[in-house]
């Protein structure tokens, strides 16, 4: 790619992390802080299961990213419990028409 990616309306939300670090909420969460709220167009929450939850990413580089996070900090899928995975990659696969990548975040994420 020899273009650089800009996304100028993730401004707002790059300088709210900002200050949010410098007043001490780095160590917050944002999937543990969504993942106690209710389904809605305010939340981005669009369904939730018993092991994880569907949301929209706020500020995506394309429409309709989607996300499927589970409720427990886990380093990685294989760490899940069966009965999580399959939900897990059911929710996946119910959700995506034409194509899915799949990442991890571990670690202080």
């Amino acid at each position: 790619m020899t273009e650089r990616l800009w996304a100028g309306w993730r401004m707002a939300y790059l300088r709210g992390a900002s200050e949010s670090e410098s007043a001490g909420g780095a160590g917050d969460c944002l999937f543990c802080s969504l993942a106690g709220q209710d389904p809605s167009s305010r939340t981005l929450v669009l369904e939730r299961y018993r092991h994880a939850f569907l949301v929209l990413n706020a500020f995506p580089y394309t429409t309709g990213h989607l996300m499927v996070a589970p409720y427990r900090h886990a380093e990685d899928l294989l760490s899940e419990s069966m009965e999580a995975r399959a939900e897990i990659l059911a929710a996946l696969a119910n959700t995506v028409p034409e194509g899915v990548t799949v990442e991890g975040r571990g670690g202080d994420a």
